[in-house]
């Protein structure tokens, strides 16, 4: 979806769009059809324009920033937020939520981010195109996964340590061993938005209005559709009971859905675009990214209601994708 509407060369983009998004899409732009409405800034972020460009091109208003509320339990972490406006990975405080530091060093565009059992912290680069690998409180990446790769905008890691990208342009989610530069897989279902695996290995994509299973994991690329539709699909994440988390853009929701996925179970918070979607380790918090309306929203799993809403320059933020709080891996 985030290129449906989105011209290709980021110059002609820009000329365009200043004269006329009209003339843009019938004449740059791919996919050649006529939208109905104004595509979300969360297809433009995700487009290859440089973040120097994104402030000239919101198209809509941040809601109010909310006061965070402190919430007290043993184990947060800082929260890592990927911020495509600042070209950077922003860390929050826990509880208090402070902007405490930032990471530069290796990042260029980026989009989907997710933390390991181990703490180690993944980011995705569709600008640099690649994912980069930190140790816990690292500041520079010690390694990085590129090989095969055209458009990287999410990832997760399995509990052996297994790396998985979803790779919108190339149409594809792919497979690494932990520190290897080598695709171990790759299976090609369309322009996957989110990827996530479950307990027993299984992967799970989403693409455009679809979500898909790969049992087993990735060899022999047998995908079985799930019986869900979406509006647009975003990024997704997965809990201890393997209950699914996605992000529906145009839907304006984050769907959770549970075995045997063949329906929407229950929604987290709703009305806004949701970017990406994490989960933390004991799964009492979920934090949903929304780039239209540049803020991250820290969400009570069990309830579906919005604990903070973090956004402005209080929290160092300019157009947040992820963010993603200690290991959230449910394995």
């Amino acid at each position: 979806m985030r290129h449906r509407y989105i011209c290709r060369d980021v110059n002609a983009f820009v000329g365009v769009f200043v004269m006329t998004a009209a003339a843009c899409v019938l004449a740059a732009c791919s996919g050649g059809a006529t939208p109905s409405q104004s595509p979300p800034l969360s297809e433009i972020a995700r487009s290859g324009l440089a973040p120097a460009l994104l402030s000239h091109v919101h198209l809509g208003s941040a809601r109010a920033k909310v006061k965070p509320q402190r919430i007290r339990y043993k184990g947060l972490r800082d929260l890592y937020v990927s911020d495509i406006g600042n070209d950077d990975v922003v860390l929050l405080k826990n509880k208090s939520y402070a902007d405490v530091d930032t990471l530069t060093n290796g990042i260029y565009g980026p989009d989907g981010a997710f933390i390991d059992r181990h703490g180690n912290f993944y980011v995705a680069n569709f600008e640099d195109v690649n994912i980069v690998e930190y140790a816990p409180h690292g500041t520079k990446p010690k390694f990085t996964y590129s090989a095969g790769m055209t458009d990287p905008v999410d990832v997760t890691v399995d509990g052996h340590g297994n790396v998985y990208e979803a790779d919108y342009l190339g149409g594809f989610v792919a497979e690494y061993a932990q520190k290897s530069n080598t695709q171990l897989y790759q299976c090609s279902p369309g322009e996957v938005e989110g990827v996530a695996v479950d307990q027993s290995g299984d992967v799970f994509v989403d693409f455009g209005s679809s979500i898909v299973e790969y049992t087993g994991g990735l060899s022999g690329c047998t995908a079985t559709p799930l019986g869900v539709t979406l509006e647009s699909a975003g990024g997704m994440a997965i809990d201890r009971h393997d209950n699914l988390l996605v992000c529906d853009q145009l839907g304006q929701a984050v769907d959770v859905i549970a075995p045997p996925y063949t329906s929407v179970t229950r929604v987290l918070q709703s009305g806004y675009a949701p970017f990406h979607v994490t989960i933390n380790k004991d799964n009492r918090l979920a934090f949903v990214a929304s780039v239209d309306e540049a803020a991250v929203y820290v969400v009570d799993y069990a309830t579906g209601g919005a604990l903070a809403t973090l956004a402005g320059k209080a929290y160092g933020l300019s157009d947040p994708v992820a963010a993603v709080y200690g290991p959230n891996d449910a394995h």
